[in-house]
């Protein structure tokens, strides 16, 4: 409502970011950081998640969630595989990144969606947690890209296609 350095309550949109009219501060749009985990079972088939909340409750989506402040991506990936579905992570990797729009309360946050491969060090303890309403295996061949909750999801999934 304020701008944090002159108080002023009188802001204008200009291009990427937020201007006070009174002192000029600029605050940048810049998008935020979300990571999820490509994970094959032995038999070569993906792991998924059913999404327990919006945006796109009930939809299937890699594993993930948002960086907090002071995390590597790759630290992103252990937590947050570890808060959804119990697992710890081996031989992480990158795959790919992607742009993406996460509307959550009515409000569009940009995101970049960065996406890793890895193996579960043991499948014994797996079990949807935070925010999973199930968690399903299912081979790559059969995943509907459709059915995948986030256009970035859709991406990722090509390149497994095409690397895998």
């Amino acid at each position: 409502r304020y701008c944090p350095v002159c108080g002023d309550a009188r802001f204008y949109q200009r291009g990427g970011a937020i201007v006070c009219a009174a002192c000029g501060y600029e605050h940048f749009l810049n998008p935020v950081v979300a990571v999820a985990v490509l994970i094959a079972d032995p038999q070569g088939r993906l792991l998924l998640i059913r999404r327990q909340r919006e945006p796109a409750k009930g939809k299937l989506a890699f594993p993930g969630g948002f960086a907090e402040i002071g995390e590597s991506a790759e630290a992103v990936a252990q937590r947050e595989i570890r808060e959804e579905i119990n697992l710890e992570l081996e031989g992480l990797k990158y795959l790919t990144s992607h742009p993406n729009r996460y509307v959550y309360r009515e409000i569009i946050y940009s995101t970049i969606d960065l996406f890793f491969t890895a193996r579960a060090v043991s499948l014994g303890p797996l079990r949807a947690l935070d925010d999973v309403d199930g968690i399903e295996f299912l081979p790559v061949d059969t995943i509907r890209p459709a059915e995948l909750a986030f256009d970035s999801m859709r991406h990722a999934l090509a390149c497994w296609r095409t690397t895998s």
